[in-house]
């Protein structure tokens, strides 16, 4: 533009179509002529003062403190205003986050099934009047409510929002210093509880719990700093005759740590100390409405501040205990009198050497020595007799066994161990092993429980040569991502010892959650229930002892105000999850194996991902949540276990001792209230009905179905070839030969219309002539499978020919 008036009138023209788009400036120009060549004649524009105040306002707009108005040139600035100003006061207590993992036991001290369906539902009347399923929470789910709001009562308790004056209390981070408040983080996970699992995984109604874990985060003030002369210097002064400054300010900072860490460690004790005093003060509120579930706290552990640990998902091992009464076994009642006969003279002799111990060295030390000499013996006849005081404690059964004076009368105790024992998985050989021998090491989830020479010869008489194909033909499969040799442990398809009223995509072999790991089911501990000693049975120590203080029942006819005393067994089941009723269904199974009503290869039959089998369903009232394991985050704790801290607890030692101590004593109490329930006549009578309806109709009924799948009535039957009844061999000792474990099903004959089909179908995939197809659908049909069942169905030598050819064989 040569002239202002030109540049002016087309500012106008654009102002006066959109004065949106026209800036404030340049409605205020005021120029002369100007020239584009000479920069001389420009001249500036002068902005009104109006404009200029409404830019800085909105400039400064975005910086300002909504709490007392002042501006900033920066949210820096603006940040660093509020925390000095606004943000907490200087003496505002510090809090940090904690996680605290709790042991916890919890007992259903009714009949938990009353009204209540075995797949963990109710029955309520509906609108119409007809009667619909609604789940129900279990009583695991209702423990672990109890101790949430138990604690989050005693966080409140133990740090009041408010001072003595009434004042309130303020409190900040220690990482940011923003403002907080005492209290649970987030929601607990329990070991005992699915919800990050499927259902199917979820733990039975009416069972309780010896060693279920809670952990739980929280917010909690910071321990302080100890003062410079506490302890005359020796936590965080200077330390004496340490010339070196760093040395000694690395050893000071390392007993700081310590020093807070036990100061973490009291605070948590304090805190459980006020969570069981608030549930028993609600257990007691509540017990007049019929409230079923006493719950406790029995041990604590402060996690590190990094850790990740969640109960449910960092568990590496779960463990269950089952009560079974000898008398269900053939023989069982002789086993017990044979037991106490053996309890009753080792206890005895013991008392002995124990008085002429003392009375010789003076100060007891020959009990000492002879608990020593005790311990790590193995029984000559392979069965244990627990001591509570001796060996090392797992999942609340202590190690150690008694030598047996004498042979068994009979063999139930060991027909019953050869049936627990094929439900066991199997361990594989490593990856980069050539053998399946180099695999059968101890592992992380069998210390302190060493076979005993019987089990070791049990064990040489099952193994399996290497590479053996599974009963079905299928490929073995490990469990990856457990800890140690765990991961070496067969996962089991254990569909069929499901709840069948579970939704059949829940338990579908397809399903991960089906294919589980047995990783032990052993016998673990002897018990003698006397329902008139209120102090439950004997346990291996003094529990139990009639009040002549002889460890027998006073009297032989074995009946006392109309209850009965027995002996009986813990089974212990270890795994890496149980299905729901599995521990249930396997102690049916393995009674019925035992009584001769089963063949002793049902384990592995059931086991099998292509077939339905009928499993019993044993009593219930009788199994609890025996405890878990977190192996990986025992790694950080130096291989020891979570609630065991080396004495480094609030206490040291001895409180860690008394936390062993209360684990201990909810479990010998909760087994004693268990057998109490169970000891009234209407339940013996309900469980002599559930023994007799399995020999005389359940276990008929599955034979014939085994007998259909295995296509040949003599093999099940128990015609008097060779077999006694139910099956079962005559030579067999109750384990599962590796010839039944590994060979293929016998097919019977095809029907007359299908025999050419079959024949076509077999002779195809028998040649590899099989079209090729994907790698998961080519494993539905097994050519070694195929060719090992033509050749055990096929009739003389000439089934393979007649198959080859087409000529309708008999497979």
């Amino acid at each position: 533009r040569r002239s202002s008036s030109v540049s002016f009138s087309a500012s106008a023209s654009a102002s006066a179509s959109d004065p949106s788009k026209l800036p404030a400036v340049l409605r205020a120009v005021r120029s002369s002529s100007v020239d584009m060549e000479d920069p001389s004649s420009l001249r500036c524009a002068t902005v009104p003062d109006d404009v200029a105040a409404e830019a800085e306002a909105a400039a400064a707009r975005p910086h300002g403190c909504t709490l007392c108005g002042a501006s900033f040139a920066s949210r820096n600035a603006l940040f660093r205003h509020v925390r000095s100003r606004h943000g907490p006061k200087d003496d505002a207590v510090r809090l940090e986050r904690r996680t605290a993992a709790l042991l916890v036991g919890y007992d259903v001290r009714t009949d938990a099934d009353a009204g209540t369906e075995e797949d963990g539902s109710k029955e309520e009347k509906a609108a119409d009047g007809t009667a619909e399923k609604t789940e129900i929470a279990t009583e695991a789910e209702e423990a672990g409510t109890l101790i949430r709001d138990a604690f989050g009562s005693a966080l409140a308790s133990r740090y009041p929002s408010s001072d003595e004056d009434g004042k309130e209390r303020a409190y900040a981070r220690v990482t940011d210093k923003s403002e907080a408040a005492v209290g649970l983080v987030g929601a607990p996970s329990q070991c005992g509880v699915s919800r990050l699992r499927r259902r199917a995984l979820a733990q039975e109604c009416g069972v309780g719990a010896a060693g279920d874990v809670v952990v739980l985060s929280y917010d909690a003030p910071a321990p302080p700093a100890p003062d410079e002369d506490e302890e005359d210097g020796e936590i965080v002064g200077r330390t004496k005759g340490d010339d070196d400054p760093e040395a000694a300010a690395e050893a000071r900072k390392i007993r700081l740590r310590e020093e807070a860490e036990r100061r973490r460690r009291g605070e948590l004790t304090e805190l459980v100390r006020l969570a069981n005093a608030e549930l028993t003060m609600a257990d007691e509120t509540s017990r007049g409405r019929n409230n079923p579930l006493d719950v406790r706290i029995l041990a604590d552990a402060s996690m590190p501040p990094e850790s990740m640990m969640k109960a449910e998902r960092s568990t590496t091992q779960r463990a269950y205990h089952y009560l079974l009464p000898l008398r269900w076994l053939p023989g069982g009642v002789e086993a017990g009198e044979w037991w106490l006969d053996n309890q009753r003279r080792t206890l005895l002799e013991r008392k002995e050497q124990e008085k002429n111990g003392e009375g010789n060295n003076g100060g007891g030390n020959g009990a000492e020595s002879n608990k020593q000499q005790g311990r790590g013996k193995k029984s000559r006849y392979g069965i244990s007799l627990a001591d509570a005081n001796m060996g090392r404690s797992r999942y609340g059964i202590s190690g150690g066994e008694h030598r047996a004076r004498a042979p068994p009368p009979n063999d139930a105790l060991r027909l019953l161990k050869g049936a627990l024992r094929s439900a066991e998985s199997e361990d594989l050989p490593p990856p980069s092993s050539s053998s399946a021998k180099n695999a059968r090491s101890s592992g992380e989830g069998d210390e302190g429980n060493e076979a005993s020479e019987g089990e070791e010869a049990a064990s040489d008489a099952d193994g399996t040569e290497e590479g053996a194909a599974s009963y079905s033909g299928r490929e073995k499969r490990a469990s990856p991502g457990r800890f140690g040799t765990l991961a070496f442990r067969e996962r089991l398809c254990l569909h069929n010892f499901a709840d069948p009223s579970l939704d059949g995509d829940e338990v579908s072999p397809n399903r991960a959650s089906a294919w589980r790991a047995v990783d032990r089911a052993r016998v673990v501990r002897f018990l003698f229930h006397d329902p008139a000693n209120t102090g439950g049975g004997l346990d291996g120590g003094d529990e139990g002892k009639d009040d002549d203080g002889d460890d027998r029942p006073a009297d032989g006819d074995g009946k006392k105000k109309g209850k009965r005393e027995e002996v009986l067994v813990v089974v212990e089941f270890r795994g890496d999850d149980f299905l729901r009723q599995q521990v249930r269904r396997t102690i049916g199974s393995a009674v019925a194996v035992a009584n001769g009503w089963l063949p002793s290869d049902f384990f592995t039959i059931a086991s099998d991902p292509d077939l339905v089998v009928e499993t019993p369903l044993a009593p219930g009232g009788r199994t609890y949540f025996a405890g878990a394991r977190f192996h990986f985050e025992e790694m950080g704790n130096r291989g020891r276990e979570l609630f065991d801290d080396g004495g480094k607890g609030a206490g040291a030692e001895g409180d860690a001792d008394a936390d062993a101590d209360a684990a201990a004593e909810w479990s010998n109490e909760l087994r004693s209230r268990m057998l109490e329930r169970l000891s009234s006549p209407e339940s013996l009578e309900m469980e002599e009905e559930w023994l007799r309806d399995l020999r005389d109709v359940a276990a008929p009924r599955m034979r014939r179905e085994l007998d259909r799948i295995r296509g040949s009535a003599g093999d099940g039957g128990g015609d008097g070839n060779g077999e006694g009844p139910g099956g079962v061999d005559a030579e067999s000792d109750g384990n599962a030969p590796a010839a039944r474990r590994d060979r293929p099903p016998e097919l019977r004959p095809a029907p007359p219309e299908y025999e050419r089909t079959v024949s076509l179908l077999r002779d195809i995939a028998g040649t590899g002539r099989w079209p090729s197809t994907s790698a998961a659908r080519s494993k539905v049909i097994k050519r070694e499978s195929l060719m090992a069942a033509a050749a055990a169905a096929g009739s003389g030598g000439g089934a393979e020919e007649d198959d080859a050819t087409g000529g309708g064989g008999n497979g």
